[in-house]
């Protein structure tokens, strides 16, 4: 029995959630700087490789007595896989993006992934939407693609055309995401006319058994590994000029950090964190994590935010403010 106080312990139970998904945001938001200060030593692609490989080895244990515990039905093998492109295998985006745009803009733009999965609820499920949640959502989109196509707007031809590209590459992948989401609920058995039609053309069924999200979401990081090998060979021996990988502090500290904290740590404190929350409060966390970005990217590579990205959270902000405040 606890010693504290009943309205301690409600308390407690109360702020421990907010903090767990703190820690998973500043987990994330970190992420970036540290993996473009690695990716100076190390290509994009090979660096997602023994990021996989980390976590996969880590996971293995748990993977052999769950799977004993409970097989996988192999009918089933088709939608993790699907699931494991969306879910990891499309990270590639992110890593290939950092490499050509900048920690703050990918960050920044990384804030409209609520925004899609509110879309996608909209035209999928057809969740609905105050005509002011429209608004904050337009408003919101508005500024993460002034930060997208700002390079555009700036002088210097080939640094901008990387970067434009980069921010395009980041943005490729918040789309990603969403899909990943009404995969998985169609794949649990929620229906939905749109996706029931392209679960139809592609031949998909539900799951046929109930899993954990944990041994999921466990497996769909093999998918990952498996994938990104022969996208990491290529970039390697197709690349003709090879980046090479050299094992210095940067790189060892980026891939574990990837593997254990970003992949492991920062996803059961997700898992266990939002289970406790609503996901409106637990959206917020996403929204904030430029906060923590901009000044680790300053401090670990010297970037400074352009006035185009400060303008850019500035309407990303109002907009995610009506869009919250307004939900139907």
């Amino acid at each position: 029995m606890s010693i504290l106080p009943y309205n301690k312990r409600k308390h407690f139970h109360f702020i421990f959630p907010y903090f767990a998904l703190l820690g998973t945001t500043i987990i994330w938001a970190l992420a970036g700087p540290i993996v473009k200060l690695a990716l100076r030593d190390i290509s994009p692609l090979t660096f997602l490789l023994f990021r996989f490989s980390v976590v996969c080895t880590l996971l293995l244990p748990y993977l052999f007595f769950e799977l004993r515990r409970h097989p996988i039905d192999k009918r089933d093998l088709k939608n993790i896989v699907l699931l494991g492109f969306f879910g990891q295998t499309s990270i590639a985006f992110i890593f290939l993006g950092l490499n050509l745009t900048t920690a703050i803009d990918a960050a920044i733009i990384s804030t409209l992934t609520p925004i899609f999965v509110i879309l996608a609820g909209y035209y999928f499920y057809k969740e609905e939407l105050t005509q002011l949640e429209k608004l904050g959502i337009f408003i919101a989109t508005a500024g993460a693609l002034l930060v997208v196509v700002e390079p555009a707007l700036s002088s210097g031809n080939g640094t901008v055309l990387k970067r434009l590209f980069g921010n395009l590459l980041v943005l490729i992948y918040q789309i990603t995401w969403p899909l990943y989401i009404i995969l998985g609920k169609r794949m649990m058995g929620q229906k939905s006319r749109a996706v029931n039609k392209a679960f139809h053309y592609f031949h998909l069924e539900k799951l046929h058994d109930k899993y954990n999200p944990t041994i999921l979401t466990t497996l769909t990081f093999y998918v990952g590994l498996l994938s990104i090998v022969p996208l990491a060979l290529a970039e390697t021996y197709l690349n003709p000029n090879p980046v090479g990988v050299t094992f210095n502090f940067p790189v060892v500290f980026g891939i574990f950090y990837m593997a254990i904290f970003s992949s492991i740590v920062a996803y059961f404190l997700f898992q266990w964190g939002i289970k406790r929350m609503e996901a409106t409060e637990s959206a917020l966390f996403t929204y904030i994590s430029p906060l923590f970005t901009i000044p680790a990217a300053k401090l670990i590579l010297g970037e400074i935010p352009s006035k185009a990205a400060i303008y850019g959270i500035i309407v990303i902000a109002v907009g995610v403010i009506i869009a919250e405040r307004y939900k139907s």
